[in-house]
């Protein structure tokens, strides 16, 4: 799954979470998509999200399912078109090590991804995800979805998510 960093709004206090504090931490109420990308998508998606680091970037993205390093000495070589859409990489790439499922991305194998139709199919901050198949409409917003996980995980949500530097997925260094 990805999820820009630009939907992510307002931080979700500890205790107890309603729709409204979910709409401070959502306000657009992204409708959810299953699209299929390839390979070589996702690892120009990643360094278009990498591209600033360590400055601010909605097009940021974060992840389920996978894992990536960013170098940040490696600076980024992301090329854009005048409007900011993403064209290519012209250099080294700062992102490395991408693992999907724990295995090595492979540019030219095809890939199941959830997240907004904003990044999968608008493109949003993301335009190097543009043209990905849409495989599934769920029907529902970014909201529905985290209420519902939500009420499902209970109790162990403290020890999924406690750790306040995250859980691995991205990793900075070289």
């Amino acid at each position: 799954a990805l999820l820009n960093g630009g939907s992510f709004r307002a931080p979700l206090s500890a205790g107890i979470v309603t729709y409204e504090s979910l709409y401070r931490v959502f306000p657009f109420s992204n409708q959810l998509v299953v699209c299929s990308v390839t390979g070589q998508q996702l690892l120009d998606a990643l360094e278009m999200g990498a591209s600033r680091y360590p400055q601010e970037f909605g097009g940021f993205l974060q992840v389920s399912g996978l894992t990536y390093r960013i170098d940040p000495a490696i600076p980024s070589s992301v090329v854009l078109d005048d409007k900011g859409r993403f064209v290519k990489v012209a250099g080294p790439r700062r992102v490395k090590d991408v693992q999907v499922n724990g295995k090595a991305i492979e540019a030219d194998e095809d890939y199941r991804v959830g997240g907004t139709a904003y990044v999968l199919q608008n493109g949003g901050d993301q335009t190097s995800l543009l043209g990905s198949l849409l495989l599934e409409d769920t029907g529902l917003s970014d909201v529905e979805a985290l209420a519902d996980y939500l009420r499902h995980q209970g109790d162990t949500l403290a020890a999924d998510y406690g750790n306040p530097t995250g859980q691995g997925r991205i990793a900075i260094g070289p």
